[in-house]
């Protein structure tokens, strides 16, 4: 392979050298007024020299594969002499970019978009956390193990710890979506809350030893807990209706 390389260089070397001595003589010929089947003569010689360079160049070209980005080859299911069709033989990827290919369940659909923040940790690595972004959603949702999922892509923050440039390829994980954050705020049990009508909530505070019942506004949710907005104070005593009883 190399030596065949080598020898299509020298081959378009002597081409273009040949090429730059008819446009020399050509240039020659002209400016002293010789016989014009002379510049024909040599007019026919440069395009020969030409047309034969234009072929080697394209059949150089056509045996060169480009990668259409930087990366370091993983799998090569090739050999040389080899015929391939269509089918993948190359496999390659940028190492120095980390990506996650992620699936979300299908009722995830309106809690994630391109640009969410995402914590990440590894099976490998239970006790370090990773942050990330979305940087990608396939338009078509995918099947995977009989399940109907949203095709994610997932790009890891590199500054999040100097681990995750020797991460195996395939590692399992376990990805959190945050499609909205609050800090610093006011929280109470979910169970605490009691809905009064839509997006109108109530909670039962202790005063005196008595519940009373006080609308707040409510802001962000999970599984557990629920930001409250305003009608609550720092330190104020909620039930979430659970009481001792005595037989």
């Amino acid at each position: 392979k190399d030596a065949a390389i080598t020898s299509t260089k020298a081959s378009i070397a002597l081409l273009q050298s040949q090429i730059t001595d008819d446009q020399a003589q050509i240039s020659s010929l002209q400016t002293s007024g010789t016989n014009s089947l002379d510049v024909q003569i040599a007019q026919a010689k440069l395009e020969n020299a030409q047309a034969n360079l234009q072929g080697i160049e394209s059949q150089s070209v056509s045996s060169t594969i480009t990668a259409p980005f930087d990366g370091t080859i993983l799998a090569i299911s090739n050999k040389v002499g080899d015929t391939v069709g269509t089918a993948k033989f190359l496999t390659i990827a940028d190492l120095s970019e980390p990506y996650l290919e992620v699936l979300l369940d299908e009722t995830d659909l309106t809690n994630v978009a391109v640009g969410y923040d995402v914590s990440v940790t590894f099976d490998a690595l239970p006790n370090q956390t990773f942050t990330g972004k979305v940087v990608a959603i396939n338009t078509s949702l995918s099947n995977a193990f009989s399940v109907t999922a949203i095709q994610t892509t997932v790009k890891l923050d590199p500054s999040t710890s100097t681990t995750i440039q020797n991460l195996p390829l395939g590692l399992s994980a376990t990805v959190e979506v945050i499609s909205a954050q609050a800090q610093n705020v006011l929280l109470v049990p979910v169970e605490a809350l009691h809905k009064i009508s839509d997006n109108s909530y109530g909670v039962f505070v202790m005063e005196n030893g008595t519940p009373t019942f006080k609308t707040v506004e409510v802001g962000l949710q999970d599984y557990t807990s629920a930001e409250i907005k305003s009608g609550l104070n720092e330190g104020d005593v909620v039930t979430t209706g659970i009481v001792e009883t005595t037989k």
